[in-house]
């Protein structure tokens, strides 16, 4: 668990590998571990926003982000437990095999239309406040 004053960042060139869960807190600050060689293997966080890159399969648990949620994977991002966030970016390699899998989906924004699109599964309850 790593839990800051402050914000969560990652050095550029460095990497990150957990197998386990990382449990993320930023409260009222920004996660960044945006290096494309990190593999984790799921994650928890909370804080204002939320960027992470991953070179294999990544799954998000837990998520309170008040404001964007971007996700960057090469390979499936699978989403479970409580998920909240202002925006949400999911770019993965195969988004075609994308797994949602949740019991509370809730996304908020100023948009005009809110769209949820997987390939995959799409199972649980998801709410779109747009």
């Amino acid at each position: 668990m790593i839990s800051a004053g402050g914000g969560i960042s990652q050095s550029p060139g460095t990497s990150i590998t957990v197998a386990g869960l990382s449990n993320l807190t930023a409260s009222g600050n920004t996660i960044s571990l945006n290096q494309l060689n990190n593999n984790f293997g799921t994650i928890q966080a909370s804080g204002t926003q939320l960027t992470l890159a991953e070179q294999n399969n990544i799954t998000l648990h837990n998520i309170a982000v008040s404001s964007t949620v971007n996700i960057t994977s090469a390979d499936r991002i699978s989403i479970t437990g409580t998920y909240s966030a202002a925006n949400t970016l999911l770019n993965s390699g195969v988004l075609a095999a994308a797994t949602l899998l949740t019991t509370n989906l809730t996304i908020n924004g100023n948009t005009t239309s809110a769209n949820i699109q997987t390939g995959g599964n799409l199972s649980g309850a998801a709410i779109v406040n747009a």
